[in-house]
């Protein structure tokens, strides 16, 4: 979506999960995911840690080093106990 004050009105259409135990969440700004999408998965399946800090720094660093857009880069990691 466009950055946030760009457009007067937005329109959401909200979703809602059940989340479980062991589940993660994870958010990622447009700056990262871009030029990324078909690597997400991949490096994903390759981390085989539960904690958020690993996975955040994990994905946060390997999509840095193959992105091939400079903009700003937010991501965002929740594991539920």
């Amino acid at each position: 979506s466009l950055p946030l004050g760009i457009i007067d009105e937005i329109y959401v259409n909200p979703s809602s999960y059940k989340l479980k135990r062991k589940d993660v969440i994870i958010m990622c700004s447009d700056g990262l995911i871009d030029d990324n999408n078909s690597n997400i998965i991949s490096i994903l399946e390759n981390i085989s840690y539960d904690d958020p800090t690993i996975i955040c720094n994990t994905l946060f660093s390997q999509l840095l080093n193959i992105r091939k857009n400079i903009d700003d880069a937010t991501i965002l990691v929740i594991t539920i106990k």
